[in-house]
């Protein structure tokens, strides 16, 4: 295949970007087990940034196939179209392309369930959450006034 070897590189490249977003992901998972707004505010940073990361390397990933006459065929036609050793050598890279996605998409949605699962015990899904509903000191009118129907007159 022409230009296999710079398709070969981008793609092992592309990769180890989703090797390292995988860690991340799962960083993000015992950020929210933890509780650490910090650690959770830094983990979810981190997204953001994989999240740009990985659009400028899906449009780099399509401008490289264009070029190659390879538009709109997946990796694995790709691999498909190869012989010998760089049918091998895509086949390996595909493999730890395919478990990174696989890992980050556990970790990020297992990650969503704790923040899901979090906001429902912290009662943060239900009742007023309008910010005219508050005073300043974050107090809300809810809370202000409980407890006021049961006081003795």
């Amino acid at each position: 295949m022409e230009r296999y070897n710079e398709f070969a590189e981008f793609m092992l490249e592309y990769t180890e970007l989703f090797e390292d977003i995988s860690y991340k992901e799962e960083e993000k998972f015992h950020a929210m087990l933890s509780d650490d707004l910090g650690r959770i505010e830094q983990s979810l940073n981190e997204h953001q940034t994989s999240i740009k990361l990985i659009e400028q390397y899906e449009n780099r990933r399509e401008a490289l196939q264009k070029e190659m006459g390879l538009e709109g065929k997946t990796f694995r036609e790709i691999i498909n179209m190869c012989k010998g050793e760089e049918k091998a050598e895509l086949s390996e890279i595909y493999s730890r392309f395919e478990l990174a996605i696989h890992n980050t998409n556990h970790f990020n949605k297992s990650a969503m369930k704790v923040a899901d699962m979090n906001i429902k015990l912290s009662g943060g899904s239900e009742g007023v959450s309008d910010p005219r509903c508050y005073d300043s000191r974050g107090v809300s009118k809810e809370e202000k006034n409980a407890g006021f129907l049961d006081r003795k007159a």
